[in-house]
């Protein structure tokens, strides 16, 4: 899951990519951690519910390579609406990617 650089700095690093990393290797898949990027530094989504996330995440994503014909992997630590998840693949899709699909490690659950 791309994030913006402004978040990587104040974090130190991206956890995504290092979960990334992990699934990398003994899957024999490629990395390509620059191919999507985040070029909008959005606000964090905790306490957003869907349709706020689905708006404030609106052009956020962003690739200047084709992804004709591939299947990509999108990995992240947690998925909680999905919105993340679907705005980056949405911008995979449109630069030709046949599938997309998403790894996480944790999903949340609905509260009722």
């Amino acid at each position: 899951m791309p994030m913006h650089l402004n978040r990587v700095k104040e974090r130190g690093f991206n956890h995504a990519l290092e979960l990334a990393k992990q699934v990398q290797q003994p899957w024999k898949i490629p990395l390509d951690n620059e191919g999507c990027m985040r070029i909008l530094d959005t606000p964090t989504q905790a306490g957003m519910d869907m349709k706020t996330r689905t708006r404030s995440l609106r052009d956020a994503f962003a690739t200047r390579q084709s992804w004709q014909g591939q299947h990509v992997v999108i990995v992240d630590d947690v998925m909680t609406t999905g919105a993340s998840m679907h705005a980056v693949a949405k911008v995979l899709k449109q630069a030709g990617a046949t599938r997309v699909t998403a790894v996480v490690l944790a999903r949340t659950l609905k509260h009722e």
